[in-house]
């Protein structure tokens, strides 16, 4: 009776493990198949070859500061002063035309917010320029009329 049992045990382990293999890597299965569908859509995600960093492609509108997915056409913007939002439309109010001007961004996150001030920061809206260039231009316009030394 034991010589019986003993050639059914291994395959019931084998059995058993390939049950449980789906189970155990299906959260990596998961992510795997997603970049690879995200990439099939447009290849605008990129995996850095020495840090492993995913990297998602996006446009940035200074004006609007309102990003959108390259690849799946999800947009997310700030509400207020409330958490960042996200959604396949933008909220109503809120227009991003053809002739809106952007940047396209290869940032290494789902969340575009998450860096969102190193973005304004190197990225800012026209009004913030259109303000900077006034203050120079009223600095400069103060040094123009310095006096020049009188005695040479």
């Amino acid at each position: 009776m034991t010589s019986t049992i003993r050639p059914i045990r291994p395959v019931l382990l084998a059995m058993a493990a390939a049950l449980a293999l789906p189970v155990l890597g299906g959260c990596g299965t998961h992510y795997r198949n997603q970049l690879a569908e995200e990439a099939s859509l447009g290849g605008n995600v990129r995996v850095d070859p020495h840090s492993g960093e995913v990297f998602r492609l996006y446009r940035y509108y200074p004006d609007h500061e309102v990003y959108q997915s390259v690849s799946h056409g999800a947009w997310y913007w700030q509400n207020g002063d409330s958490m960042p939002m996200h959604g396949r439309v933008l909220p109503t109010g809120m227009t991003i035309g053809d002739a809106d001007f952007y940047v396209l961004l290869d940032l290494p996150t789902r969340r575009p917010f998450t860096l969102h001030g190193e973005t304004v920061a190197q990225y800012p809206s026209t009004e913030t320029l259109m303000a900077q260039n006034r203050a120079l231009e009223q600095g400069a316009s103060d040094e123009r009329y310095v006096t020049a030394p009188t005695d040479f």
